[in-house]
This record gives structure tokens, sequence and C-alpha cells, in this order.
């Protein structure tokens, strides 16, 4: 009577250490999707700073002071 709660028992354990396993697993690739999160955070923030700048720069230029491109 006392085997089957045994063998019981040990499959639960095994569900659990295979759980635990795929949590880490899991765990493992949020941290990587969060890394590269950051960084095209990052990318983008940059980029929006160049925007801003070239359209900062953009607007003190005359365009009829501006050369055509065939010159």
């Amino acid at each position: 009577m006392n085997e089957p709660l045994n063998n019981r028992v040990t499959e639960l354990e095994l569900i659990v250490t295979h759980l635990q396993n795929d949590l880490e697993q899991m765990n493992s690739v949020v941290l990587l999707q969060q890394a590269d999160l950051d960084a095209v955070k990052k990318h983008l923030a940059n980029l929006e700073a160049q925007l801003a700048e070239a359209s900062q720069s953009d607007d003190s230029q005359d365009p009829s002071e501006e050369r055509p491109p065939h010159y």
C-alpha cells in the first residue's frame, strides 16, 4: 500500500524538476529579450536625437542659397 504512494511522490518530484528546468529556461529567454529591448530603446533614442538634430539644422539653411545638385 505504501508503494503506490511512493510512486506518486516520485512522479510528482520528477514533474516539479522538469517544471523548474522549464522555468529557468524561460527566465533566461526573458532576460535576453529584455537586454535586446533595452538595446533597441537606446538605438531608437539615438535615432530620434539624430533626427531632431537634422531637422534643426535644416531649418537654419535658406533654400534659395542652396546649390542645386548638378553643381
